[in-house]
């Protein structure tokens, strides 16, 4: 899998076809940028977006996530984002 930095996205790509498919959108995708991702032990995909300081989660077989990590989520905080803000929470 490929994380697209600026158009939000994460690409599958079959290693032995070679065709790449859309896997993954960010939500609010324009002010996306997606980074790192990694897979959990039941395929579930985790693809961190610096700029929304979000950590995105879908599953195996991708489509609309849902933020696993967020500013936004109660009792999370904006650690991630890129202008956090450094009194607690």
């Amino acid at each position: 899998m490929i994380g697209d930095l600026d158009s939000g996205k994460v690409w599958k790509v079959d290693p032995k076809s070679q065709k790449t498919t859309l896997f993954m959108t960010a939500p609010n995708e324009a002010s996306a940028r997606l980074n790192p991702l990694t897979i959990d032990s039941n395929d579930n995909v985790y693809v961190s977006d610096s700029f929304q300081g979000v950590i995105w989660k879908t599953g195996p077989n991708g489509g609309a996530p849902t933020a696993w990590y967020a500013p936004s989520n109660p009792g999370q905080n904006d650690l991630l984002l890129p202008t956090p803000t450094t009194t607690s929470h």
